[in-house]
């Protein structure tokens, strides 16, 4: 049985000038979690402060998220994403806390399109959500373009 003691916390940036604070759980899955957050680094028109739960670790996530020094919650086995998002959440310090899938792609300037609907709102006790690009639309909340399938077929360009 895990118990908290199991679960680790490591607070690495002390930054100031960050819109939203990122969560991203991922589960040995590093080249999807690579790809999500150089989509973030190029893509945003903002700062923002990234925080990943690893779950496990064991494909060299854990070692690939440390070189890049960002904020990190580690567990030693799989506690699914609901308990991933509320431990790493603690690192949290800018107004605004995003949920992303280490398997998401951010497109250009997302982060200003969001902070412009933000500004819209009229009250600051809100829940926004983005709509999905996906291969096969799964709901009537998502719009079918099919971009690739998986990492390899992934067409950045389009």
């Amino acid at each position: 049985m895990m118990t908290t003691a199991d679960i680790k916390v490591f607070k690495k940036t002390n930054f100031t000038d960050q819109k939203f604070s990122i969560l991203i759980p991922t589960w040995n899955n590093l080249a999807y979690l690579q790809l999500c957050i150089e989509s973030i680094k190029k893509n945003s028109f903002f700062n923002h402060q990234i925080i990943i739960h690893i779950n496990e670790g064991t494909d060299g996530t854990k070692e690939w998220v440390e070189q890049q020094n960002f904020d990190y919650t580690i567990s030693k086995e799989n506690i699914g994403v609901c308990y991933a998002l509320n431990i790493c959440s603690t690192l949290a310090f800018t107004d605004y806390i995003l949920y992303m899938n280490d398997d998401m792609y951010a497109c250009k300037n997302w982060d200003k399109f969001l902070w412009d609907e933000i500004n819209k709102m009229p009250i600051k006790l809100f829940f926004l959500s983005a709509t999905a690009i996906e291969p096969k639309a799964q709901s009537i909340c998502s719009i079918e373009r099919n971009f690739g399938t998986d990492i390899q077929t992934f067409d950045e360009q389009k």
